[in-house]
């Protein structure tokens, strides 16, 4: 074959790959992980909404007593803990409201 006859075949591309962390393992993503989407960070009312729900899924799963041992055990008063918890009763679209999620109509 002459170098006039052969034929060089390349292909190269660009796509953004992000760092993502699941417990002590790391890999890459092409997807941007949700907290640097512009510069996202969950409010004070979300963190509390999500405790709730840990709060209450521990009682009923058996993992800790009751509610007020959950307290204890968070050095939090009792008052506090159903405040959290009741926060996880609220309705589907208060809640979404609360994390930021878009209801869909």
């Amino acid at each position: 074959m002459s170098d006039e006859q052969s034929v060089k075949a390349e292909l190269t591309f660009e796509a953004p790959l992000f760092r993502v962390r699941k417990g002590m393992a790391a890999g890459f993503s092409s997807l941007e992980p949700v907290q640097a989407i512009a510069g996202w960070k969950p409010t004070a009312l979300a963190r509390a909404l999500a405790l709730g729900y840990r709060i209450r899924k521990a009682v009923e799963a058996r993992e800790v007593a009751s509610f007020s041992a959950a307290a204890r055990r968070m050095k939090l008063s009792p008052q506090r803990v159903s405040r959290l918890v009741k926060l996880s009763f609220l309705p589907r679209e208060i809640q979404e409201g609360i994390l930021g999620v878009p209801t869909l109509r």
